[in-house]
């Protein structure tokens, strides 16, 4: 996001540009890449997790492909800038779930699958 707000005002960074892809690069391979994954074993109990594992997968993907489809409208309309800073809140808001409520969606699930 800082690149591209940079970028519109007239100032072409190019020493942010390698650093900032290797910090999305680096936080995508040890957070939203393989995690999602991971936590679909963890907080689903034996039962329903093949039912809610297909869901969660296809939420996934429907996710994936709405943000391909809108990424150009979104830019046109809000710049490149205000793209990433839109993906980057709403990032932000489910890290702070997941924060405050991990601990209870994984003793919800334990519970579920003991009975």
């Amino acid at each position: 996001g800082v690149y591209f707000w940079e970028k519109d005002r007239g100032r072409d960074p190019p020493d942010l540009a390698l650093p900032a892809t290797m910090v999305y690069m680096l936080s995508f391979a040890i957070g939203l890449g393989p995690i999602p994954w991971l936590v679909i074993n963890e907080i689903f109990p034996d039962d329903a997790r093949g039912t809610a594992g297909s869901m969660a997968v296809l939420v996934n993907w429907v996710s994936a492909f709405l943000v391909t489809q809108f990424f150009q409208t979104m830019d046109s309309a809000m710049g490149s800038y205000g793209v990433f800073w839109f993906f980057m809140t709403i990032l932000a808001t489910g890290f702070v779930f997941v924060l405050i409520n991990g601990d209870v969606i994984k003793s919800r699930a334990s519970r579920i699958g003991d009975q």
